[in-house]
This record gives C-alpha cells, sequence and structure tokens, in this order.
C-alpha cells in the first residue's frame, strides 16, 4: 500500500513540476504557443512511470483478496494475518479494504486500456501524421521495431495477468497458471524478436525462459504434483525455444 502511495505522490509530484515549469516558461515567453501543447511531454512522463509501476500497484490494490488458508477452515491476509478474510462474524476491516481495492483496481485497468486504445490507434495517427500522440505515447511503443509495436499490449497484459495469480490459493494451480501466462509471450518474443535492439530480444528470451525454468523446479517441489509430466513439460517447452531461437 506504502509503495502504492508512493508512487502516486511521484506522479502528483511530476505533474505539478510540469504544470508550474510550462507557467513560467509560459509566463515568460508569451510567443511560445498554448499550455496544451506541452501536454504530450506530461502525459509520456506519467505514463513511463505507470509502464514501470503498474505491477507494484496492482499487486499493492490486490493485496486485500490474497488470503490464504489454515486447518480450521478460516482464512487470513498473506500480509495480514490478523485479519480474517470473508466471514462478516469477525470485524468488517476486510469488507472495508475490499470496498477499496474494488474502485482502486480501476487504475491499472484504466491503464490497460489506454494501452490497447493506444496501439489499435497508432496506425491511424501515424497515417495523419499526429506528431502530439506519437511523442505522448512514445514511452510505450518505441522501443519496439516497426511493425511489432503491439507486443507492448502483450507485455503489458503479461505483468497484470502475473498480479492476478497470488489470488490463487491452491499452489499448484498457480504454477500453472503462471505457465499459461509467461509460455505465450515466450514464444511470441522468440519468434518475432520485437525489440528494437537485438540484445533486448536475447535477454527478453533468457528472462522468460528462466521464469519458466524456476516454475518448473518449484512445480517438482510442490505436492501432488507428477514430476513426469513436469519434467516432459520442461524437456519439451525448452526443446522449442531453443529451436526457436537457433531458427
Amino acid at each position: 500500500v506504502l509503495i502504492a502511495l508512493g508512487v502516486g505522490v511521484l506522479v502528483l509530484t511530476v505533474t505539478g513540476i510540469h504544470v508550474a515549469y510550462v507557467w513560467i516558461h509560459l509566463r515568460r515567453n508569451e510567443n511560445m504557443g498554448r499550455f496544451g501543447m506541452y501536454n504530450p511531454t506530461l502525459i509520456g512522463a506519467v505514463g513511463t512511470i505507470l509502464m514501470v509501476a503498474n505491477v507494484t500497484i496492482t499487486d499493492s490494490i490486490l493485496t486485500p483478496v490474497q488470503c490464504e488458508g489454515h486447518p480450521n477452515g478460516m482464512q487470513t491476509l498473506k500480509v495480514y494475518r490478523q485479519i480474517v478474510c470473508w466471514n462478516p462474524d469477525f470485524d468488517h476491516q476486510h469488507q472495508i479494504m475490499v470496498g477499496v481495492a474494488s474502485v482502486a483496481v480501476l487504475i491499472p485497468l484504466a491503464f490497460v486500456a489506454l494501452c490497447v486504445w493506444v496501439v489499435l490507434s497508432l496506425p491511424v495517427r501515424f497515417r495523419q501524421g499526429d506528431v502530439a500522440f506519437l511523442r505522448a505515447f512514445a514511452f510505450l511503443f518505441h522501443r519496439y521495431r516497426p511493425g511489432a509495436y503491439w507486443y507492448a499490449v502483450a507485455v503489458v497484459l503479461r505483468n497484470t495477468l502475473v498480479t492476478l495469480v497470488p489470488i490463487i490459493a491452491d499452489e499448484a494451480l498457480q504454477l500453472f497458471t503462471l505457465v499459461v501466462v509467461l509460455t505465450p509471450c515466450a514464444f511470441l518474443s522468440c519468434s518475432l524478436f520485437p525489440w528494437r535492439v537485438y540484445l533486448a530480444n536475447v535477454l527478453d528470451i533468457a528472462t522468460n525462459a528462466g521464469f519458466l525454468l524456476t516454475i518448473f523446479l518449484a512445480a517438482l517441489s510442490a505436492q501432488n504434483v507428477d514430476r513426469g509430466v513436469v519434467g516432459t513439460c520442461l524437456l519439451v517447452l525448452f526443446t522449442v525455444i531453443t529451436a526457436l531461437l537457433v531458427a
């Protein structure tokens, strides 16, 4: 929660500094245009912050629904174990937290929706020569090569879906969900090489492969898991990734 508040304070600080700077700049130079001309700079700065902190913000917001079970059949929050989940017989602190989270979760959802809208609008805005649009949302697609700008949405969706995994109580289902979320991005990265810099593609592939390897190793140590199936999946996955990387 403190991290999310810190990000909010940072965004407000950047916005305040931008508004103050532009206002002073325009007061000194009246011929420098209108205030709205400098909005793309602010949008780019705030967008960059949200792009980096989106996972942290979403995870903090979803803390009230990340519960763990106990032998007595009750559930408590993973972070604040003194708070009982989904039990109206206790105090209403958890219900209040869930209500606040239900409203706050609109922030990351709005950011994801914005990213989707930007990617869908980019071809039209590019043909129209909308320089302000390109400058404002360059933080989203400037890292990707031409033709692969849409990969930004895949990254944002992947990061957002990963933050939903701790909500799942079952350990095996958590690992399965992580594999389902990470594997498509790993295959896309191997087959498309979407990043503008070649080494960034190699790093992305290695990172995704490392995450998947860690997940499969965790599955081997989990209870009630068929290790033969996990080993076979691990072998097939890395064979495919290696083949795509070599090709």
